[in-house]
C-alpha cells in the first residue's frame, strides 16, 4: 500500500473506533472525517486513483456525511453513546476490514524497468482486408 492510502485507512480506523472507547470525545475528533476527506483528495491528486481503494473512498465519504452534523453542534461534556452509534461503529469496522483486505489481496504489480540495448515491447494490430 502507498503511504497516503495507509494514512487514510488509519485515520478512518480512528474515526470508527472512537465511539467504542470509554473516554470523553475531544472536540478535535469531530474534525477527523473532514481531515480524512482532505487526505482523500490529496491522495488521489498525488498518488493517483486505484480501483482497489474505491470502497475506502466510499466509506470515507459516508463517514463524513454521517458525522457532518457533529461539527455544528456544541461540544458535550459527557459522552452520549446510543445503541445506534455503537452498532454503526461495529458495522463500520466490519466494512473497514473488508476495505483494507482488497488492496492487500490485490496489489498493483510493479513491472521491472526495461533494460538492455533494445527496448522490446509488444504492440497489437487489427488488420482488415477490405478487398475480400
Amino acid at each position: 500500500m502507498r503511504p497516503l492510502e495507509l494514512l487514510l485507512l488509519l485515520l478512518l480506523l480512528l474515526v470508527l473506533v472512537w465511539p467504542l472507547l470509554p473516554w470523553r470525545r475531544p472536540r478535535w475528533v469531530d474534525f477527523l472525517p473532514v481531515t480524512a476527506v482532505l487526505l482523500l483528495i490529496i491522495q488521489i491528486l498525488i498518488e493517483g486513483y486505484r480501483w482497489q481503494m474505491l470502497p475506502a473512498y466510499v466509506l470515507v465519504l459516508i463517514v463524513f456525511l454521517l458525522t457532518l452534523p457533529l461539527l455544528f453542534r456544541p461540544a458535550r461534556r459527557e459522552p452520549v453513546r446510543s445503541g445506534w452509534t455503537i452498532a454503526g461503529s461495529f458495522f463500520g469496522l466490519l466494512v473497514w476490514l473488508m476495505v483494507i483486505a482488497l488492496p492487500l489481496l490485490m496489489p498493483v504489480p510493479k513491472l521491472p524497468e526495461v533494460s538492455g540495448a533494445y527496448k522490446i515491447g509488444t504492440r497489437t494490430f487489427h488488420l482488415v482486408d477490405e478487398s475480400r
